[in-house]
């Protein structure tokens, strides 16, 4: 069944800040732009999460080759750089960029400490959602959110 998950997300987050306004309770946000993120995740990052998720280990090696000797030249008016060592980041326009960096994104939201977030109810603990490119933290503490924050920028 197809659905707007944006919508969703903000209905859900609408809620959460309205009942945490009525019952008189912290919760705590970090809205975090994500898009970025494309340019500074690891070639190491990839090829972890890509293993995580059971894909078969030809495919792993066949992306980390494909990723081993990227380099890049600037040019600058009539002048060109050396060649620059790329480490970091997805290639732009490539079809499987978009899902590398969703693989990464699953490794940052399972590393996530499950007992911080907002308790919706005594059943269900909201930690973060994801909108497009942003990304939102939630906690009802703000050492809860600064733990979710370390732990998020660790994995990328």
């Amino acid at each position: 069944m197809p659905v707007d998950g944006c919508a969703d997300n903000i209905f859900l987050l609408d809620n959460i800040i309205r009942g945490a306004q009525r019952q008189i309770k912290p919760v705590c946000l970090a809205f975090l732009k994500i898009a970025k993120a494309f340019d500074c995740v690891s070639h190491d990052s990839i090829a972890r999460e890509l293993r995580r998720l059971g894909v078969p280990s030809p495919l792993v090696h066949y992306i980390r080759v494909m990723y081993a000797n990227i380099s890049t030249i600037l040019k600058v008016g009539n002048r060109r750089s050396d060649p620059i060592r790329c480490g970091r980041g997805v290639r732009q326009g490539d079809p499987l960029s978009a899902i590398q960096f969703n693989c990464v994104m699953d490794e940052v939201l399972v590393v996530l400490h499950p007992a911080i977030g907002y308790f919706v109810s005594k059943d269900l603990v909201v930690r973060c959602m994801v909108f497009a490119d942003d990304l939102v933290l939630i906690a009802s503490s703000a050492e809860g959110l600064r733990e979710q924050v370390r732990k998020m920028r660790h994995c990328i």
